[in-house]
């Protein structure tokens, strides 16, 4: 079981993005269960959302990267097909 400590200084920054969903799971089981321990309770529910905050955040900074990624692809095909547009006319 992985646990998260307190506030991401702890171990979210540390943490892999399939690690924090793993451990995501494991506390809405915990909240989930009629017989858990009710004074965790909270303490599970505030990690959880540090946890999905971060795993958003990650998940945004991720698909500004893919993007960025495919709008220079694009740009060089651009610039690829400009170039060979000139050569044709040579």
């Amino acid at each position: 079981m992985v646990k998260a400590k307190e506030g991401k200084s702890g171990s979210e920054a540390g943490m892999g993005y399939n690690a924090m969903i793993e451990r995501i799971q494991e506390l809405t089981d915990e909240i989930n269960d009629p017989n858990g321990d009710v004074d965790n309770m909270i303490a599970n529910v505030e990690e959880a959302v540090r946890l999905i905050k971060e795993c958003r955040t990650r998940l945004a900074r991720t698909g500004v990267k893919v993007k960025s990624a495919i709008d220079l692809l694009n740009q060089e095909e651009t610039a690829s097909d400009a170039d060979s547009e000139f050569d044709t006319e040579k």
